[in-house]
């Protein structure tokens, strides 16, 4: 896989945003910071594009999307929604379109996958106090059903102290094992995600098989527009996330 496209897309993103944004933002847009709650990932569980981290959605929230990359050979779309049953566990699930055939069959097909992961309380655990500086740590499963190649991972996400009171940065490690060797999550996978101005979010992951990034841009405190790259092929769509 060439390198030249994802690393210039990820040039791209950071410069286009901080030059779009360098101006300020509306007052009327400067009370909410959705730009640093759990998101979900293109595929559904909360996360990056592809990766999940260790964030969980909260108890009742529903979070949803529609995504498009426009791969060399087909195109694939991807519908997902994501639920959290408690502020611990979360299930989702998305359809997928174009995935190719397992040999010996070809062609492509479309699939539906189910996604799961539950948040270990490490702090509660081992006795210590909430504010304590461990990581946050989840165990999940990508594709649950093997529709496409189920991964069972453990990921670790912590949030690092900036200078600046609005900007967020966090970083995620992972391991996953997936049915298929090589792929998706099949391995270590790492990710981090910046917020350089208000209503803004960078996103660049290693996937264990490619390096994927994307900007997403919260144009309604319930409503991000989404654009990147996904295994060196233009990538956009948008995020749902309901208010309650």
């Amino acid at each position: 896989m060439s390198m030249r496209i994802p690393v210039a897309v990820i040039v791209l993103l950071v410069v286009t945003c901080a030059v779009a944004f360098a101006q300020g933002l509306p007052p009327a847009w400067e009370q909410a910071q959705p730009e640093v709650a759990p998101v979900a990932s293109w595929y559904g569980s909360t996360g990056l594009i592809v990766t999940p981290t260790a964030s969980t959605l909260p108890a009742g929230h529903v979070q949803g999307g529609y995504h498009r990359m426009n791969f060399d050979v087909r195109n694939q779309t991807v519908v997902n929604v994501n639920v959290g049953i408690t502020d611990d566990i979360e299930l989702g699930g998305a359809r997928v379109s174009n995935v190719p055939a397992p040999p010996p069959d070809c062609g492509y097909l479309n699939e539906y996958i189910l996604n799961a992961k539950y948040k270990l309380d490490l702090a509660r655990w081992l006795h210590l106090d909430t504010d304590s500086q461990l990581p946050d740590v989840a165990i999940g499963a990508w594709d649950a059903t093997n529709e496409t190649n189920r991964s069972l991972y453990v990921v670790l996400s912590k949030e690092l102290p900036v200078d600046s009171g609005t900007t967020h940065l966090a970083v995620h490690l992972g391991y996953g094992d997936s049915d298929r060797p090589g792929g998706l999550l099949d391995g270590l996978f790492a990710g981090l995600e910046v917020v350089p101005v208000e209503r803004a979010l960078i996103q660049v992951e290693y996937d264990a098989d490619h390096i994927n990034a994307c900007a997403r841009y919260f144009v309604l405190n319930e409503l991000a527009l989404e654009v990147g790259v996904v295994d060196s092929s233009f990538a956009w769509g948008a995020t749902l996330v309901t208010p309650f």
